[in-house]
């Protein structure tokens, strides 16, 4: 099984992916930086509480399991989304052969391939829910989310970057291994952050519930996350 913490850099550090791609933020391609810098509040704490409960909210979606959120001081990073991944993912025994009505079975390459391709396309989706979120935050002002330098003037590509910079090189590596040219890894990479966005609109009520749950009290262990999504379903199921 494998741990991934989605905590938040520091101000300095350099954006790095393999053999010289940059994944794009719109039309935007983000580029190394030695120092970024985002003018006003760096870490707002209710931004902070709703992008560990986006990553929270997409992950457990994907069949994770969040093992704690935390938006602490002793984070120290703004905070961070610490998920498990499953130990193997669903592949089919068999598959249409193309033209034809014919079924034949899958070969371990072939399932290997296609589990391989699942991890890194949750990979990539739980990762860019951050990135995702402030989609969302800037299609909806009225949820107060974005500083108020970027609700007046917009989001810097500088501020974003400071923000999601560790959750664009994960999303960036698992592009980059499943596509050999720059068109398929954009593809890939604007793919999984479209899905993480759908999966949060779907469950806003339960990311709203994990994120007001982290502002009060600022560490969720995995009883607590299990506990308040389990309610927000029930809830959802009895209306």
């Amino acid at each position: 099984m494998t741990s991934t913490k989605c905590s938040k850099p520091a101000a300095s550090g350099l954006l790095s992916v393999r053999r010289g791609w940059a994944p794009t933020i719109g039309d935007t391609r983000l580029v190394p930086r030695g120092r970024i810098r985002l003018d006003g509040p760096r870490f707002p704490p209710k931004l902070s509480a709703y992008h560990e409960a986006a990553h929270a909210v997409v992950a457990r979606a994907l069949g994770c399991t969040v093992e704690h959120l935390d938006i602490t001081r002793a984070t120290a990073q703004g905070g961070e989304c610490v998920h498990v991944t499953p130990d193997t993912y669903r592949v089919p025994g068999s598959r249409r052969i193309r033209g034809t009505p014919l079924r034949r079975e899958t070969t371990q390459q072939e399932r290997t391939t296609m589990a391989r391709r699942q991890r890194d396309t949750s990979t990539a989706t739980a990762a860019l829910a951050g990135v995702a979120l402030e989609d969302i935050a800037r299609a909806v002002p009225a949820l107060d989310l974005l500083p108020a330098v970027e609700t007046r003037n917009g989001t810097t590509l500088d501020g974003l970057q400071l923000r999601s910079r560790s959750d664009i090189r994960r999303a960036a590596e698992a592009a980059s291994r499943q596509h050999r040219t720059d068109a398929g890894r954009d593809q890939f990479f604007r793919r999984a952050r479209a899905r993480a966005g759908r999966i949060m609109i779907a469950n806003w009520s339960s990311l709203a519930a994990l994120a007001e749950a982290l502002l009060e009290h600022g560490r969720l262990d995995r009883q607590e996350v299990d506990r308040l999504l389990q309610q927000r379903h029930h809830d959802r199921a009895s209306t």
